[in-house]
């Protein structure tokens, strides 16, 4: 990073079809692909998208 101070790197991503969870996905992609091209980083970035789904189920006398 100290090379090149002012370079920007531009990751765009193409979402084909879409599950619900694409942000996620898309940042750990970008920065996998990151790692993969060679490019210094002060270090690897994650994400993870949680969804929770459940019923209150109510029992009536």
């Amino acid at each position: 990073m100290e090379t090149f101070p002012k370079t920007t790197v531009d990751v765009f991503a193409l979402v084909l079809e879409s599950g619900g969870s694409d942000f996620a996905v898309v940042i750990s992609c970008a920065s996998l692909a990151l790692a993969d091209a060679g490019i210094m980083m002060c270090d690897h970035i994650t994400a993870v998208s949680v969804n929770c789904n459940f019923e209150i189920q109510t029992v009536e006398s």
